[in-house]
């Protein structure tokens, strides 16, 4: 009687807890699926306790390589808020997990890319992006991806080719005009930066909204040179600035 009592008692703790977390408890359920796992993950990030939804996000993950936000948002955690610097060895090896199950996840390539940066491993990166190009080579966001790992080693000029090729690809991605007008302003090509500043503009005319710091960029530098009406709030004429994808 006492043992029932007390499986009673835990079966009543874990619905109570799993109400809390928001998640079904795994002793009425069996274990979590992926989906509770991340929902548990996200309820902790919320409630600022990074450590531990970075532990259930990786749960969730290894369940489910598939899932995009979980993978993303553990990213995210582990570059921001799990510790005093970003922890590049974590990203690496979650990223080669989600790749060797998902060979096609541009998504995974680009933080894996990003992380090795981090880490001051190049040449790993630039393997990386080797690798997604034969992996992907008809996919506007692989060029992106390249674009985003020649802009933080600051060759400019091969960022903008790459964008070239996305755009080839893909011509209505106001996303890339933003880019490459940043990297033409880079390179001190003014008049091609405001093309693509206009371009961005008419393709989404929230770009401001959308984009943010890096429309900012383009749209200061183009104040600075005198090309587009305005007063930069920042002085941008020798900045170099390396972007971050956007989500």
């Amino acid at each position: 009687m006492n043992r029932m009592k007390a499986a009673f008692i835990l079966i009543i703790i874990s619905i109570c807890f799993g109400v809390y977390m928001g998640v079904r408890s795994p002793y009425l359920f069996g274990s979590f699926t992926s989906e509770q796992y991340a929902e548990q993950g996200y309820f902790l990030a919320r409630e600022k306790r990074f450590d531990e939804a970075a532990v259930y996000l990786r749960k969730a993950i290894k369940l489910n390589p598939d899932d995009r936000q979980a993978l993303f948002s553990c990213k995210q955690l582990y570059r921001f808020h799990v510790a005093n610097a970003p922890d590049n060895e974590k990203i690496i090896e979650l990223c080669s997990f989600v790749i060797d199950r998902s060979p096609g996840r541009t998504d995974a390539y680009e933080y894996l890319m990003i992380a090795y940066l981090g880490s001051n491993e190049v040449e790993m990166a630039l393997k990386t992006v080797q690798q997604l190009v034969r992996q992907n080579p008809d996919e506007p966001e692989t060029y992106g991806v390249e674009a985003l790992a020649f802009n933080n080693l600051g060759e400019h000029d091969k960022a903008v080719r790459s964008l070239n090729y996305s755009i080839k690809l893909d011509p209505s991605n106001a996303w890339c005009y933003v880019f490459r007008g940043g990297e033409f302003c880079s390179l001190k090509q003014y008049h091609k930066a405001l093309e693509d500043y206009n371009k961005a503009l008419s393709l989404n005319p929230s770009c401001a909204v959308d984009y943010g710091i890096h429309f900012g960029f383009l749209k200061q530098h183009l104040q600075y040179s005198g090309l587009l009406a305005g007063n930069p709030e920042v002085h941008f004429a020798s900045a170099k600035m390396k972007l971050e994808p956007v989500p």
